[in-house]
């Protein structure tokens, strides 16, 4: 991935026709929501390298629908009002990692800022800076 050293931001929208995603996978609402309900799930790093073994990861766990992803992981500002980090995790460290999702003070850099913007139009990033995956996940049942 080359986001510029930026790093990125996904949300992954549930497919409507889809299996039934566990509720702990949910973890965000758009900032143009007045009321939670839910809308999918959002995770992101500063590192651009992190993102294939993200994507490698949520894809296994089969939350399957859409999947928006920008550049830029300080623009998920004012777009959701929490979303996941993923840490970058040192080779020396590789070996004793469980969860980069959790771990190494991930936890600590998820953003949980909310939403000063409540009920306006989302702050989008430019498309050029956009990505789609339309069919993320294999929708298989396990």
């Amino acid at each position: 991935l080359q986001c510029g050293g930026k790093g990125w931001f996904c949300r992954i929208l549930p497919d409507v026709g889809g299996n039934p995603w566990d509720q702990n996978a949910v973890n965000f609402d758009h900032c143009n929501s007045t009321t939670w309900h839910g809308d999918g799930h959002c995770h992101g790093s500063s590192s651009d390298d992190t993102y294939y073994w993200w994507a490698r990861d949520f894809w296994h766990r089969n939350n399957e629908g859409r999947m928006r992803c920008c550049c830029d992981w300080g623009a998920v500002e004012g777009i959701v009002d929490e979303c996941d980090f993923r840490a970058k995790i040192p080779k020396f460290e590789d070996v004793t990692c469980r969860d980069p999702n959790l771990e190494h003070g991930a936890l600590a850099l998820r953003y949980k800022g909310g939403c000063t913007n409540l009920g306006q139009s989302l702050p989008e990033p430019d498309d050029a800076q956009c990505w789609d995956v339309l069919n993320f996940a294999s929708g298989e049942k396990k």
